[in-house]
């Protein structure tokens, strides 16, 4: 008997937890967007170099399989594949 009130009261503490952690907030939250710009340190043969790099890589790497995505970042300055 003093086994199962110890189970009763654990599983009891863990739907208290589990409903507290699954309430809806009270008021929606909006993420947070900071403005980016692409960097003025880059020059516009910069920009043109990875635009050209991005046009003759992409293909190749999207028939990569699992390959989801391809992106030239400019605010970043990156190539962005997602495999």
């Amino acid at each position: 008997m003093q086994h199962s009130r110890k189970s009763v009261a654990r599983f009891a503490a863990l739907a208290v937890i589990a409903l507290a952690a699954c309430q809806d907030a009270s008021q929606p939250t909006a993420p947070v967007v900071t403005p980016q710009t692409p960097q003025a340190a880059r020059s516009p043969q910069a920009q043109a170099r990875l635009e050209a790099l991005f046009q003759s890589t992409s293909p190749e790497v999207m028939a990569v399989p699992g390959t989801v995505f391809a992106d030239n970042d400019e605010v970043a300055g990156k190539l962005v594949f997602g495999v």
